[in-house]
């Protein structure tokens, strides 16, 4: 792109062409106030504030909206301007508290005031939830704001504390529009709008419905890009400037979201996503508001129990360590089994599988998460996909619906179709992504093989469409669409991984890619896309009963979690040190002669040990993760552990020293990740796939029987196990009971009406659920949290990957 020059206040500055007045005059650090004008959104000239003056050109033009040419001469302080700014800002603060930006006394008390911030409503200086950090108090202050000389007149409305995580105080409100657009034009939800005009304009939802009922996700987009505190973190609000700022690396997902961790006086305060990274500013409801949810809950372990008497009770760490140490010294390798289901780092992995192999002699060790990836190294995954969705002209995904597993990667997709790309879904239902899809393959739960080998002519497209229901001109469609394009990509997730033979429709996808030749870069290639928590980490170090670090296939591979599962009710496994929870573990281990779990929180799989190590929280500890994108992130040591609580690297490596481990003599995090540089010399190869792979139907299917087919989804606020299953705030209050989501025409035809309570019955089980009547599902399909579902799915493993067939169920509903 060429350059051009232009002159800003006196400065030279050279720019790429095509940058507006604005973006040019930030780049020669010249100040223009600006209060609708957001990086992330498309600007609009709505507030008028960041008008400048530029010679040749008439009027006053907005700078955000004018692009910079070659030679223009732009002035941004005139008198003239200063005082048409203030005008534009007096009508906005004549509704708006502003003794804070007129009052002729602040400069002198400014030092010794403090702020009220838990005042009920927002009168003033003195009790404003954003003071330090407010933009429309920094614009007045630059133009030389001293009086409002129209008639003012506070709206009077009381804040909106109806929905968790978030406060809406519109008396602060100056409708800059920026919650709605970033709502509408990044987030792609459209929960709130301006739902009057003129005087009586407000931002809010349609009706007057709380937030939750408008479909909000809780993102926290709206709060992170409001200038006046209008809409404010209903926690953070009260807890003022923070002392410190550490960026660390969220845990709970695949994406490997960056935060700045606000700290104050030893707490965390907030979490606040970082513009310049992998998530450029964006987050979700679990790293936005969980992460300091989690860190700060009331029910936090803080020192290490041991049962006596049937009881657990408080211990020193040298007794629980020397118990632990102890017990599992007792049992062979077969009888012992290791599992993770927590948020452990890279280094907290690589210490769990070397205690497993190299001290307890076993390779029974798996991860809760690894029901999120086939196992082995990724075929066809790219390195960094997640920044290369931008530049993606065709976008194929299938089994998955990232707007509840990451929704991130949903908003990098939508800005790639906002900007000119295809995309093309692949769902039995309507998800979040088929608004913006170019085409939608609604295809039958089960055939996705059949879909995939319709889509490169392996199957005849007549027959494709007849066996997944999708029409045969919608499949040429979507391979048009995805061979034409320059660059190309397929993201896939829980509704192929969690299926029986996931690695073989794993393989077809790859076969589609490379015989359109779509493998390498440019293109984006294939990736799964899980929410499942560093779950490419645990795999790289080897926490798998088949691999070792580095893909290295084990001489006799272990048991998988499942299997381990079956072998505790068998009486083979008698020992488990688990660390973290699992909704899979509830009531299966009761039979284990010694239980070590390791964990924040006394959930229920904890109740149940004979000893509890009490682990601190991500916030707590130094390492690493790698993300889904194959990038190594690092996870930052924001405040100290609570109470008496221990990194997982320490706690890991204090049991291999006491039972004897050679090299479990750590004094940091650093000296394990440079063991672990040492040591991972290779990556393994993949193992051999199908030759030849037979495109049919999956052999689960609906039946008289059982004659809907139930497809398990991941979930939006249910996200740590352990801290879950104790309770979680407003993420246990918005996950609620289960829901079972049913079609109109399935839900007329067995006489079921919203809100209903029904029993979901398979071949191996029933639960009671509640109905939920929507028209986003298809007749015959029905839809499910996964850990709701766990009681009644099939108990057989998959022959290669030795998990259960989590994705599909045939299902009917009794009332």
């Amino acid at each position: 792109m060429s350059k051009i020059t232009l002159t800003i206040d006196d400065k030279k500055v050279t720019v790429e062409s095509g940058v507006t007045v604005l973006n040019a005059a930030e780049a020669a650090g010249v100040y223009i106030p600006t209060l609708c004008y957001h990086k992330y959104l498309t600007p609009y000239g709505g507030c008028r504030v960041c008008i400048v003056e530029i010679e040749n050109m008439r009027g006053f033009p907005t700078s955000c909206t004018t692009p910079a040419t070659d030679g223009m001469v732009v002035h941004t302080n005139t008198e003239q301007l200063q005082e048409l700014r203030r005008g534009f800002l007096e009508l906005m603060l004549a509704n708006h508290p502003h003794s804070c930006v007129t009052c002729d006394r602040r400069n002198d008390c400014d030092p010794y005031r403090n702020s009220m911030r838990k005042a009920g409503m927002t009168t003033g200086c003195k009790f404003c939830p954003n003071k330090g950090q407010c933009e429309l108090q920094e614009a007045s202050e630059y133009v030389g704001m001293t009086e409002i000389r129209v008639t003012s007149k506070s709206r009077d409305l009381m804040p909106d504390k109806r929905d968790p995580f978030l406060q809406r105080d519109y008396n602060l409100c100056i409708l800059c529009g920026r919650c709605v657009r970033v709502c509408q034009e990044v987030r792609g939800i459209g929960a709130i709008a301006f739902t009057s005009r003129s005087r009586q304009a407000l931002v809010g939802t349609a009706f007057g419905e709380t937030l939750q009922e408008a479909d909000c996700r809780f993102c926290g987009a709206c709060v992170d890009i409001c200038p006046t505190g209008a809409l404010a973190d209903r926690r953070r609000k009260w807890e003022g400037l923070p002392d410190k700022t550490i960026i660390t690396t969220c845990p709970y997902c695949g994406v490997g979201c960056q935060f700045e961790v606000e700290v104050k006086e030893g707490k965390v305060i907030g979490l606040i996503p970082v513009a310049e990274s992998v998530n450029k500013g964006q987050s979700c409801v679990r790293g936005r508001f969980g992460i300091a949810e989690i860190v700060n809950h009331t029910k936090r372990l803080k020192v290490p129990l041991m049962k006596r008497n049937n009881e657990l009770v408080q211990e020193s760490w040298d007794k629980a360590l020397d118990a632990v140490a102890k017990k599992l010294g007792n049992y062979k390798g077969e009888e012992i089994a290791v599992i993770n289901c927590s948020e452990t780092t890279n280094e907290e992995n690589y210490l769990l599988q070397k205690l497993a192999r190299t001290v307890l002699d076993t390779n029974n060790i798996d991860h809760a998460a690894r029901l999120g990836r086939v196992p082995g190294p990724g075929r066809g995954e790219t390195k960094d996909y997640i920044s290369g969705i931008a530049n993606t002209g065709c976008i194929f995904t299938i089994g998955t619906d990232p707007t509840l597993s990451q929704p991130v990667i949903a908003v990098e997709i939508k800005r790639e179709v906002d900007n000119g790309g295809k995309l093309v879904v692949a769902s039995p239902y309507r998800n979040g992504l088929c608004k913006s899809a170019d085409v939608w393959l609604q295809y039958k739960p089960g055939t996705e093989l059949v879909l995939i080998g319709g889509l490169m002519k392996a199957v005849e497209p007549a027959k494709a469409a007849r066996i997944t229901g999708v029409p045969a001109e919608q499949i040429e469609e979507a391979a048009g669409l995805y061979t034409r394009a320059q660059s190309a990509g397929i993201l896939y997730g829980e509704g192929i991984l969690q299926q029986s033979g996931a690695d073989i429709l794993v393989s077809a996808l790859n076969d589609m890619a490379a015989k359109a030749g779509k493998v390498k870069k440019p293109s984006l290639g294939i990736n799964p896309v899980s929410g499942m928590n560093n779950i490419q980490g645990a795999c790289d170090m080897g926490v798998m009963p088949g691999y070792e670090l580095g893909y290295q296939p084990v001489e006799k591979p272990g048991l998988s979690f499942d299997e381990i599962i079956t072998a505790i009710e068998k009486g083979k496994i008698k020992a488990a040190y688990v660390i973290g929870d699992d909704p899979r573990l509830k009531g299966k281990l009761d039979k284990l002669q010694f239980l070590a779990v390791q964990t924040m929180f006394l959930s229920s799989t904890a109740q149940n040990a004979d000893v509890v190590l009490a682990a601190a929280a991500i916030t707590e500890k130094q390492g690493t993760i790698t993300s889904g994108d194959h990038i190594t992130r690092k996870v930052n040591k924001a405040v100290e552990p609570r109470g008496e609580s221990k990194p997982d690297w320490w706690i890991i490596s204090q049991v291999g020293k006491r039972m004897g481990g050679e090299g479990f003599n750590y004094s940091s995090v650093s000296g394990i990740t440079s063991e672990i540089k040492k040591t991972v010399t290779t990556i393994g190869v993949n193992p051999a796939r199908p030759a030849d792979i037979d495109y049919k139907a999956s052999v689960v299917k609906a039946n008289k029987d059982y004659p809907l087919m139930m497809i398990t989804l991941p979930s939006l606020y249910y996200f740590d196990a352990s801290a879950m299953d104790i309770g979680l705030g407003e993420f246990s209050l918005l996950e609620g009971e289960p829901e079972v989501v049913i079609s109109p025409e399935d839900a007329a035809g067995m006489k079921l009406v919203n809100g209903e309570g029904v029993k979901l019955v398979s071949k191996w089980g029933s639960i009671p659920v509640k109905v939920k009547v929507k028209n986003t599902m298809p007749p015959g399909t029905v839809t499910l949290p996964l850990h709701f579902a766990y009681e009644i799915l099939n108990p057989a493993a998959d022959r290669v990957s030795g998990l259960r067939e989590y994705g599909i169920c045939p299902v009917k509903l009794e009332k």
